[in-house]
């Protein structure tokens, strides 16, 4: 089952997440062997040897074996590479606001006159991921990110989704558009100006997410001649490893930061500065509340 990371951007930290699931494994490879110091074979003997008291004759850590493949004769697993999220937490969020995106408005009739100030702006969201040392160890499924981003403002994708494999860094960037095409009215007067102002709150969050492999199976071994009344004997790698003195897991530690918009709202003002009003926008750009500052009302 793949890993899937899903990261939930909120306009603040207590409203933002992420969770992840899925796993991976593979019969172990040969870079994996040396990562792991397992690579030699007489290690491998020496490792049995401390298990079952006499060295064999031959050890393995997959198929084939000599003798016919023995794992699959006795129904022994094969050593695996396990991979696993061990945790996975936000760091760090940042939010500031942010200005969009200006329109002026004016109204050059001799009559009075109702505006749409309707204004809106392309953004990106961005998520960018690095890796620690991961070289020695190899995941050739891919990885699956979702990253759902709450309250970004009118239409667009506000979801964003990609692939990457294990251990390569990078970065995705999608574009989307915020602000209202419609249902931002203003009353003005002859000859009188208003300026609308989009703001956005412009987030980053960081998040770590922490991976352990390990190793699962059984060391297969081949006797000479036969101990305890058998040729062949399986000793579970975990084990052998933990008495021989060597680590049976790494870990691996990917960084991703995500930078998003979020929280958009309109503002109306004059061209003295006065704030006339104020909307505040779905993600779809529609109208959620409107503050009129001169009336001092909210509805």
């Amino acid at each position: 089952m793949s890993i899937a990371i899903n990261i939930i951007a909120g306009v603040n930290a207590a409203l933002s997440s992420i969770i992840t699931s899925g796993n991976e494994a593979h019969v172990i490879t040969k870079n994996e062997e040396k990562s792991f110091h397992i690579g030699d074979k007489d290690i491998l003997k020496k490792m049995v040897e401390l298990e079952l008291g006499k060295k064999p004759f031959a050890a393995y850590l997959h198929g084939p074996t000599s003798f016919g493949n023995l794992y699959t004769k006795n129904a022994w697993q094969e050593v695996e590479t396990h991979l696993t999220v061990r945790n996975a937490s936000i760091t760090k969020f940042e939010s500031r606001p942010f200005l969009v995106e200006t329109k002026y408005f004016a109204n050059l009739s001799k009559i009075k006159a109702q505006f749409n100030a309707s204004i809106s702006a392309n953004v990106t969201n961005t998520i960018e991921s690095n890796w620690s040392h991961t070289n020695t160890i190899s995941f050739d499924q891919a990885f699956n990110y979702g990253i759902q981003f709450n309250g970004a403002g009118l239409g667009g994708n506000t979801n964003l989704h990609y692939e990457h494999s294990w251990g390569k860094g990078g970065s995705k960037t999608e574009s989307f558009t915020i602000g209202s095409s419609s249902g931002l009215l203003v009353d003005l007067e002859p000859g009188q100006n208003v300026i609308a102002e989009l703001l956005a709150s412009k987030g980053t969050i960081y998040a770590k997410i922490e991976y352990e492999t390990h190793l699962e199976g059984d060391i297969a071994t081949n006797y000479f001649l036969k101990l305890n009344g058998s040729h062949y004997w399986a000793v579970p790698i975990m084990r052998a490893m933990k008495n021989y003195g060597l680590e049976n897991s790494k870990k691996t530690e990917e960084i991703i930061t995500v930078d998003f918009y979020s929280n958009s709202s309109v503002i109306l003002k004059d061209t003295s500065g006065t704030l006339l009003k104020q909307f505040f926008l779905d993600k779809q750009g529609n109208v959620l509340s409107t503050i009129d500052f001169l009336k001092n009302k909210t509805f």
